[in-house]
């Protein structure tokens, strides 16, 4: 059994076999040496629900998916295509746990089959109305065994966007600096989202926002949709962006930055953008 050599003393590890001599390593630390493959909380979820509906060919009707605001549309599209129910509410397990409740005792017995967030949160079945790493990774392990030799995760997950679309993400943030509240930003922001001559230059066809709370929603041609937000913990305006008709990642960002430029003018208040 090979051991991956951690740089985080005290994170433990997992070392599974299938008797190939290939070993899977599961771990809760971000910083590998070597070549590895990370997959975004998206891809996971993208790979984990069409496993699940695999696994539940019928019935799919009295079954539901949910995710968050800012997770990928690409459930939704899923769920267009097999006919389950979805549902996406705000950030945050408390609401996709009180969502999975109420669909299940007032909404029919529609039964929660997974949730998501996309900052590698998954909700799944019911068990545990919560987001629950030790349930999430036993269906990796499934999924994982189920893979014929030779296949890989990768795989899985292409064949899953050949199915019902490449939706590519860009997330990331702003820092604040010192002082700044980030409410002020989104009134600008809100003052900015009502110039219709802003609005058509860029492309935006229309806004969602989502006030009190400091977040808003912009649906943009080339089926792109761009969401701030406020982080909960730090001084930082987050940012989460995806389009299902970009051709290039980094035709996705360029265009992100240029609304983000117009629509925020993060350099008028001193915003630090995360390096990409």
């Amino acid at each position: 059994m090979q051991v991956c050599p951690c740089k985080r003393p005290g994170r433990r590890s997992l070392h599974y076999s299938r008797g190939t001599g290939k070993v899977l390593v599961v771990v809760n630390f971000s910083h590998l040496s070597g070549e590895w493959r990370i997959f975004t909380g998206n891809e996971i979820a993208a790979m984990f629900a069409e496993f699940i509906i695999s696994k539940n060919p019928s019935n799919l009707g009295k079954c539901a998916m949910l995710s968050t605001v800012v997770s990928s549309k690409l459930l939704g599209k899923m769920a267009e295509t097999r006919g389950f129910v979805h549902e996406a509410t705000l950030t945050g397990f408390k609401h996709l746990g009180n969502l999975a409740w109420d669909l299940e005792h007032n909404g029919g017995g529609i039964r929660t089959l997974f949730a998501f967030e996309e900052a590698i949160g998954f909700m799944v079945g019911t068990t545990v109305l919560e987001k629950d790493g030790i349930s999430a990774l036993l269906l990796a392990l499934c999924l994982l065994h189920s893979l014929r030799t030779g296949d890989s995760l990768q795989g899985y997950l292409d064949a899953v966007h050949a199915k019902y679309g490449h939706y590519r993400q860009h997330n990331s943030y702003f820092k604040c600096p010192p002082g700044l509240h980030s409410p002020d930003v989104f009134k600008f922001v809100r003052r900015q989202l009502e110039n219709d001559g802003l609005r058509t230059k860029l492309g935006i066809k229309s806004v969602k926002d989502y006030a009190p709370s400091s977040m808003i929603t912009m649906e943009l041609e080339r089926q792109l949709t761009i969401t701030l937000r406020t982080s909960g913990t730090e001084p930082k305006i987050k940012y989460y962006a995806e389009s299902s008709a970009m051709e290039t990642d980094s035709a996705l960002i360029s265009l992100v930055d240029e609304v983000l430029a117009e629509v925020m003018k993060p350099e008028m208040f001193k915003l630090v953008k995360r390096f990409n």
